[in-house]
């Protein structure tokens, strides 16, 4: 996914203390001659977060196709963010204000006004839709995003160049994972997203430097964690099912005569179904670079 949010980091990762001896967030995968890139990614950064990690450079100079969950530059057209929008919208008689427990929708109206925002602005949002609108809007305001991520940088590289982009996912798979999201308690799902928006600033640089450091174990408990415990229909969805499809494409992507450098969101690496634990479980050679 191409929102932020810590329970579903998905999707959706300014300061950092780098030493020589820091890895990056990309891996070399092989078997016998036969090797591609596996690149954990960031969707949205600041002008801060570049130049990217050295790593980044040499898997993408030594292969031959960029692989990318969905088509990044597709994402842009406005009839395809205008779907988007309607995916994190009500299109009926809903809105937060008789879909929350009213002790919830209070405490969302307060944290809106302590932010300059009227309620009545997210009323038609589904409470998933809400929160990542409002993760964004406090990502921007504090000037933590703001240039395109690391699969948008590549995929345009990758025009440019004349490589060939591969997609693992269709937009309309994207889409879907919003509506799962959209499934998920109302209420439970505004209160996580609560308490997160209030401590976000921190958590954003912890989640930024463990990104950046190839970190899986400092990944697993900022964004895996939590969702594994609270929402573990989603942890399922937009991680274990996905991570299972990877794998058969990183698999068989082994076996083709171009070299790939795969680029998904950094979770994707991490934890016991990360696609990392999973690869050497399966006898891949897996080597973090620095």
């Amino acid at each position: 996914m191409k929102l932020i949010l810590k329970p579903f980091l998905v999707l959706t990762l300014i300061t950092f203390s780098m030493t020589v001896f820091a890895k990056a967030p990309v891996w070399k995968v092989s078997k016998g001659d036969d090797f591609l890139y596996l690149g954990g990614t960031i969707h949205v950064l600041s002008k801060d977060d570049y130049p990217l990690p050295e790593a980044f450079e040499l898997a993408y100079q030594n292969t031959d196709d960029i692989v990318l969950e969905t088509d990044t530059v597709a994402l842009t057209a406005p009839e395809v963010q205008g779907q988007i929008l309607n995916a994190m919208s009500y299109q009926d008689h809903r809105g937060l204000s008789n879909v929350l427990d009213r002790e919830v929708y209070s405490q969302l109206d307060t944290l809106l006004k302590s932010k300059g925002l009227p309620i009545a602005v997210f009323d038609s949002f589904t409470p998933a839709g809400a929160v990542m609108a409002l993760t964004q809007f406090e990502l921007q305001r504090l000037g933590l995003i703001g240039v395109e991520g690391v699969d948008a940088h590549f995929g345009g590289r990758a025009i440019s160049d004349n490589k060939e982009s591969i997609f693992l996912e269709s937009f309309e798979e994207q889409l879907g994972f919003i509506e799962s999201m959209n499934q998920l308690d109302p209420n439970l799902l505004i209160k996580s997203g609560i308490r997160d928006l209030q401590q976000i600033e921190s958590m954003w640089g912890e989640l930024l430097s463990a990104w950046r450091s190839g970190n899986l174990e400092q990944l697993e408990a900022i964004g895996i964690d939590e969702m594994k415990r609270d929402f573990p229909s989603l942890y399922q969805t937009i991680l274990v099912k996905r991570n299972d499809q990877w794998l058969k494409e990183v698999k068989a992507m082994m076996l083709t005569q171009d070299k790939e450098f795969i680029l998904v969101g950094a979770l994707h690496m991490a934890g016991d179904d990360g696609l990392i634990k999973r690869l050497k479980a399966q006898g891949y050679k897996v080597s973090q670079l620095d």
